[in-house]
């Protein structure tokens, strides 16, 4: 059994068990404290779809069209006692993952946060809903254990 397997082991009997785990990927790099236990650390105060749209302005002798690209508005808080630095929103349709929208900054604790960011929604009606925070201290929460082991391979 090398490395990456023993830790890959450690961190699914971990999880089983409802405690903390460490996600290593590389056998140099260090450990990454992750939490699926606990409550997301992000609260989602509210969310706003803007789906694309097209519309007419008179500009000079003629009709000039203007793109309004799609976003997603949300207004968020930082409900934990360390600033977070990466937030993964996932966008979902009907109970089925529409696509991920990824928010980095420096979000303190206790923070509100309200960002429009850039999204493809399908339908004005999807639910967002935190899958992934990254801290300043190198700790990171996953909504659970099928993306402890996504966050595992991509590191």
């Amino acid at each position: 059994m090398n490395i990456k397997q023993a830790a890959a082991s450690i961190a699914a009997a971990t999880l089983l068990a409802g405690g903390p785990a460490l996600a290593l990927a590389d056998p140099n790099a260090s450990p990454v404290a992750v939490n699926t236990a606990s409550l997301a650390p992000i609260t989602i105060n509210r969310t706003e779809i803007q789906l694309p749209a097209v519309s007419g302005q008179m500009a000079g002798f003629g009709l000039n069209e203007v793109y309004t690209p799609a976003s997603v508005t949300v207004s968020f808080r930082n409900t934990s006692a360390v600033t977070a630095t990466n937030v993964i929103f996932q966008l979902d349709e009907n109970g089925t993952p529409d696509g991920q929208i990824d928010d980095a900054g420096s979000f303190a604790p206790g923070a509100t946060i309200v960002h429009q960011l850039s999204a493809d929604p399908r339908d004005a009606n999807e639910h967002l809903s935190v899958v992934e925070v990254k801290f300043a201290d190198g700790s990171v929460w996953l909504k659970d254990a099928r993306a402890l082991r996504q966050a595992s391979q991509q590191h």
